[in-house]
């Protein structure tokens, strides 16, 4: 048997050598020319038996029968023992390129020996010179479609037939093996001249690399280990190697296995170990790139071709773009069903959603599997068992596995994280939350700004009712383990167990302070939407910027925060014209979005009576925010300072509750606009400052500041300065 591959290509390439020399002898019987002169621009004849001077051929003369009859017995016996070789070379796994192409694609003798003439090519010089001597031109160094027939083809009946394998349909130029080297317009087709492809190429030279065209959208990889899976996962791969594997020994292909659900990183772990246990590659591409490219379809076939060549399981993400409705979403849907028709294979695609194509079980066998997110008992398990032996208490594992909807993947990491950053510390929910932080997307800052929490409720002065309940609310996330799944009611409700909150009441009243307050009190991300890179003038754009976000918050690591929310969430309009209705479009979105999302979403506006009804039905609480009253002022006023600001004794809280008839949000840009009025000064903070930082806010929200008003600290303030 063969040592490896190099030596099987070397007796490949010997009996091509053999097959040119038994061509040499008949073509000079056929033009009975001895000299050879003029021919292969004066490469001649002895210079062709030079390079084609084997070690196994006798010494012969032109044009001599016997000696022609004996070349041919040399051939049928080399290729006997270069059969018998590599069949035991594959009883003993050892890989053999050629002869794995030969089998992946069931190519023929014929097909076989164009691909090996192709291949000399890049294995030895000598070839360019003895082409070019076959097409009479010293410029025409490639192989003919002629001299393939000479090869080996047989009579002039069988060469006719055999000319059709260079027809576009045929696997030699579908599959791209072997590309055509343009010629003179005045050629026959049979002067055609041929080069292997420069990714099978690789292939058969035992390289690793991909196709050149597929580097920027393509990953080639040998998994090295088996995948960590939970036990439904490992059940499911289970099945799916089953159905491979028959597949396999039944030489059946053109399957599609639509991998859905929210588990990404464990699909391709689970296909990845599914090739690593099959021993063959696993080619990796994402069909976003794809899309980008500036030719899709011809980037989709070489992906079918290079997967089906070197025998990998093709795995494709963002397979969700393959449900949308938009244009660039249909025209990428009809390229990837065309190549899955015309080059069957084993295909997996990572997407989101089920979708199945309308012909799904006539031209394509689908199998659509679901991957989502262990569920709460499933990660607490995890977390059990990732983080036994460590100091950390059972009711902030019941915590951190209620409020994240992490993959397997990311628990792991997550837990990882929470052990190096704990060494001998005890474990606790900020720390197990700030490790889970950790595992968000960065991909949300295109649309949204992340806001550090720096308030707690002590900064906070609202009404008590309005705290307790702003207190309930916190209070619903924190018992959420125990009444949807301890309790059962997470199987009364398919949808919504979720947290939608309403916060209205006039601009200043606090509703961005307490959206961070929860957010610290729950160890969560707040995450402040940007409208502006969000709401789009484009039909279909702001959905699917709507869509990253919530798909990046469903593992449940950031609350989504809607400022100035009804732009977004306002009343549905009669339909007049097609904005309007794609208006409403976006309205109906945003709704099934809300009612799928199992985490927190807080929206704030000013006006909560332009709200669509629709929205409002769909939020667990409502807290509105009054315009604060005198007492609550005062307590604003009190609190506003920090502790080491330089304060003047004669600062009169209360006098300045009742005479400045403002927002805590006013409050808070009066003393500090005041601060920097007395630091100017070097002074204390006092009065004068208080008074003349309350007339430019009133300036700014156009409210009238008149020095009478302000008696008996009126005389404290220039007159231009007040009624200027």
């Amino acid at each position: 048997m063969y040592r490896d591959q190099w030596q099987h290509l070397g007796d490949e390439l010997l009996l091509h050598d053999l097959r040119l020399l038994l061509a040499f002898h008949e073509r000079r019987v056929l033009l009975a020319d001895d000299t050879g002169a003029g021919t292969g621009f004066f490469i001649s004849e002895a210079e062709v038996l030079g390079l084609l001077n084997l070690r196994v051929a006798p010494s012969v003369q032109p044009g001599a029968d016997q000696e022609q009859a004996t070349l041919a017995q040399l051939l049928v016996d080399h290729e006997e023992r270069l059969h018998r070789k590599t069949a035991a070379s594959q009883r003993a796994g050892i890989r053999l390129p050629l002869v794995q192409l030969q089998k992946v694609l069931g190519l023929d003798r014929f097909e076989m020996g164009v691909v090996v003439t192709a291949l000399a090519l890049d294995c030895d010089k000598k070839y360019e010179r003895i082409y070019a001597f076959f097409n009479d031109d010293l410029n025409k160094k490639a192989p003919s479609m002629e001299l393939a027939l000479n090869l080996f083809g047989g009579g002039q009946e069988n060469r006719l037939a055999l000319a059709g394998y260079f027809a576009p349909h045929n696997p030699l130029l579908s599959f791209g093996l072997v590309q055509l080297v343009s010629g003179h317009e005045e050629e026959g087709c049979l002067s055609a001249r041929f080069r292997l492809d420069l990714g099978l190429k690789a292939l058969l030279m035992g390289e690793e690399s991909l196709h050149p065209a597929l580097l920027r959208v393509a990953v080639l990889e040998y998994p090295a280990s088996e995948a960590q899976l939970s036990g439904a996962k490992r059940k499911l791969q289970e099945e799916i190697r089953g159905i491979l594997t028959s597949a396999m020994e039944s030489e059946a292909k053109g399957m599609v296995f639509w991998l859905h659900g929210n588990a990404t990183i464990e699909k391709k772990e689970m296909v990845a170990g599914l090739a690593h246990d099959l021993m063959i590659p696993m080619l990796t591409a994402d069909l976003e790139d794809v899309a980008a490219e500036p030719d899709p379809a011809a980037t989709l076939t070489l992906l079918a071709r290079q997967a089906i060549i070197r025998s990998a399981l093709l795995f494709f993400s963002s397979g969700e773009l393959l449900g949308a409705e938009e244009e660039r979403g249909r025209s990428l849907r009809r390229l990837v069903l065309k190549t899955m028709r015309e080059y069957p294979w084993f295909i997996f695609v990572d997407a989101q959603d089920l979708w199945t194509p309308d012909d799904a079980g006539e031209t394509l066998d689908w199998y659509p599997m679901e991957l989502g997110a262990p569920d709460y008992y499933e990660r607490r398990k995890m977390w059990a068992e990732l983080l036994a032996g460590q100091p950390v208490e059972g009711s902030d594992l019941d915590a951190v596995a209620s409020r994240f909807s992490f993959s397997e993947s990311q628990i792991r990491r997550a837990a990882g994280y929470a052990r190096l950053t704990a060494r001998e510390e005890k474990l606790d929910l900020p720390l197990l939350s700030r490790a889970c932080s950790l595992q968000s997307s960065r991909r949300l800052s295109r649309y949204s700004r992340r806001v550090v929490p720096r308030h707690l409720w002590d900064d906070l002065v609202l009404p008590a009712d309005k705290l307790l309940h702003l207190r309930e609310i916190c209070g619903f996330l924190k018992n959420k383990h125990q009444v949807y799944f301890e309790w059962g009611f997470d199987k009364k409700l398919a949808l919504g167990r979720g947290l939608n909150i309403l916060f209205t009441g006039p601009s200043g009243t606090g509703k961005t302070m307490t959206a961070e307050i929860i957010a610290a009190e729950l160890h969560l991300d707040l995450y402040k939407v940007d409208l502006s890179a969000v709401v789009s003038k484009y039909i279909g754009e702001t959905e699917k910027n709507l869509n990253r976000i919530f798909a990046e918050t469903a593992t449940g690591n950031a609350i989504l925060f809607f400022d100035e929310a009804d732009a977004l969430f306002g009343k549905r309009s009669e339909v007049k014209d097609a904005h309007d209705r794609y208006a409403n479009i976006e309205t109906n979105y945003l709704l099934q979005k809300m009612e799928e999302h199992e985490n927190v979403i807080i929206l704030s506006t000013n006006l909560g009576k332009n709200m669509d009804e629709a929205f409002l039905r769909r939020m667990h609480f409502t807290v509105d925010f009054p315009f604060p009253d005198e007492k609550h002022r005062a307590l604003m006023w009190q609190k506003i300072f920090p502790e080491n600001a330089p304060l003047a004794a004669t600062i009169d809280y209360r006098y300045m509750s009742r005479k400045l008839k403002v927002t805590g949000g006013n409050i808070k840009n009066i003393a500090l606009a005041s601060a920097f009025l007395a630091a100017e000064e070097t002074a204390s903070i006092d009065m004068k400052h208080i008074l003349a930082a309350a007339r430019r806010e009133y300036q700014k929200i156009g409210k009238p500041f008149v020095k009478s008003d302000f008696a008996p600290y009126s005389e404290l303030l220039e007159q231009g300065e007040i009624d200027g």
